[in-house]
């Protein structure tokens, strides 16, 4: 999971945006979830385009034919334990682009479905108001000012009843963010586990060897062309960016790499800000 850099506002959805909510308004009520209209898939394309075709929190890359429009803040019911019992959706924030995202079908409906957890001293928003108020989520906004990767990493370890290595997500420094994050939306679920354990054996393995060799061989020039391989794999639009990122850094080590070329990997911020 990695921040996600949010374009302006597509100008359809303004249009949409007036016309669905003067509708929602009228029913003088909150509505339902299938009372607010898909008309908000519109800009589905441009969220695609945003998110480089890749699930906003698991990473994975979804063909376009499967996408979910997905609400960070559920439209028609929310499940918002352990700080609100109040179960109202955020009907009029359905046509919100701050509010939309790109998720795959397993992320969105499996598991963050109406999810939004909320810390216990937080008041949940009423009907009209803009977010955040006095709301205070746990779950990770990819667009936020935040970074996910400062919440969020991947450890190698073995899965506690079968004994195979899977890189698990784990909560970064004790992050509460973190901790929720991965639990609402799934990340350790065992098709991401195989998932990202493919990558890591297709991908990334091979990477590692070829800078393990050129750092055994103290070849300077061979070895920092290696790394921005290394590094290419690690931006926004590779998939399982964060994943690569950890992999590297946990095989080859700082000083490694400072021995030959005086320098180490780029610190996480700068990889991820």
């Amino acid at each position: 999971m990695i921040r996600i850099s949010r374009p302006a506002e597509p100008k359809t959805l303004t249009v949409i945006r007036g016309h669905q909510l003067s509708i929602l308004r009228s029913l003088k009520r909150d509505p339902t979830s299938s009372e607010i209209s898909g008309a908000y898939r519109e800009v589905a394309e441009d969220l695609v385009s945003m998110q480089h075709h890749k699930c906003c929190y698991c990473e994975r890359r979804v063909t376009k034919s499967y996408n979910d429009v997905e609400h960070y803040r559920p439209k028609g019911t929310a499940q918002r334990s352990p700080g609100c019992t109040l179960r109202h959706g955020y009907w009029w924030l359905a046509y919100t682009w701050e509010n939309l995202l790109y998720s795959c079908p397993s992320c969105n409906r499996s598991e963050k479905n109406d999810l939004f957890p909320l810390a216990t001293s937080s008041v949940s928003l009423s009907a009209e108001l803009s977010p955040p108020g006095s709301e205070i989520p746990l779950l990770i906004d990819p667009t936020g000012k935040e970074s996910p990767a400062w919440h969020v990493k991947y450890v190698r370890e073995a899965h506690p009843e079968t004994k195979i290595m899977y890189w698990f997500a784990m909560a970064r420094d004790d992050s509460k963010l973190g901790s929720y994050t991965i639990h609402v939306c799934g990340l350790n679920r065992k098709e991401l586990l195989t998932l990202r354990n493919y990558h890591y054996d297709t991908v990334i393995k091979a990477q590692i060897s070829a800078l393990k060799r050129r750092v055994a061989d103290a070849d300077g020039r061979n070895l920092q062309y290696e790394l921005d391989r290394a590094i290419e794999m690690c931006r926004p639009y590779q998939e399982y960016s964060l994943l690569a990122y950890e992999a590297f850094h946990s095989e080859i080590l700082n000083k490694e790499l400072e021995g030959i070329l005086g320098s180490g990997w780029p610190d996480l911020k700068t990889i991820f800000p």
